[in-house]
């Protein structure tokens, strides 16, 4: 039994055809083949609204992905259920556990918690490269953008060395000093500047809004997308590869 690498959407694809436990995660992909595709991957991607107001990013294993594990709840004859992770992020692009399994996401072995405040998160045009105006959710993203030469992060002050935060994401995300080689090997833009990376995440003054309307809890979560070596967290239901184990070809080796 080996990893392959299977397309769909995490929904009918997860538990379905790959088997649980086996979907790797962004950094598992980075220390296997590097940037090869589009992958949905198995890193939780929560946001959570503490009581001073501030936002901490929380990025769980496989094992503690709250989005992972409701994808199919109520689900009645191949039908989503809208109380699901599916349905939900379907709806409104995140997914709201109870309070207390966020928590237990947030405080598992393996999870990475980040106060987002300490970041230095980048503002996007408000355009495309054309002119036309960012769709809503879009509007809504912010970025940690990592280059020059693979060791320094954008800042309002140019290209700085990573804080120990950012270095701590970085290395969540398998970008390690091995990897930067494969990142930026003398890729330039024709305008002679270096090639980039770009993690992207919500903004957290859009996080504390969404989270403090009534009933939605104390955190989001969403999908993790890795494509080209970008990462994105919270986005919708895309489509892409899962690597892990087959389904049929664990059945069969029992």
């Amino acid at each position: 039994m080996g990893l392959v690498d299977v397309h769909g959407g995490l929904y009918g694809t997860y538990g379905k055809k790959v088997v649980p436990g086996t979907l790797q995660h962004i950094d598992e992909l980075r220390d296997n083949e590097g940037d090869r595709g589009r992958f949905l991957t198995a890193d939780g991607q929560g946001f959570f609204v503490r009581d001073d107001g501030g936002v901490d990013w929380v990025i769980t294993r496989e094992a503690s992905n709250p989005v992972l594990g409701h994808l199919y709840d109520g689900e009645v004859e191949g039908t989503a259920d809208e109380t699901n992770s599916y349905s939900q992020i379907g709806n409104r692009l995140f997914f709201s556990p109870s309070d207390e399994e966020a928590m237990r996401a947030r405080e598992a072995d393996g999870t990475l918690v980040v106060d987002m405040d300490v970041l230095r998160l980048m503002v996007p045009s408000p355009t495309d490269e054309e002119g036309r105006s960012l769709p809503r959710y879009k509007r809504n993203e912010r970025f940690l953008q990592f280059g020059y030469d693979g060791r320094k992060v954008l800042t309002a002050d140019g290209y700085l060395l990573p804080t120990f935060d950012e270095a701590a994401v970085l290395m969540r995300f398998g970008i390690l000093p091995r990897h930067f080689d494969s990142f930026f090997d003398a890729v330039v833009r024709d305008d002679e500047r270096p090639c980039y990376r770009r993690i992207h995440v919500p903004n957290p003054t859009f996080v504390a809004r969404i989270c403090n309307r009534g009933p939605i809890g104390r955190s989001i979560w969403g999908t993790s997308l890795y494509s080209a070596g970008d990462i994105f967290a919270t986005r919708g239901n895309e489509f892409g590869y899962l690597c892990g184990e087959l389904v049929e070809e664990v059945e069969d080796a029992a």
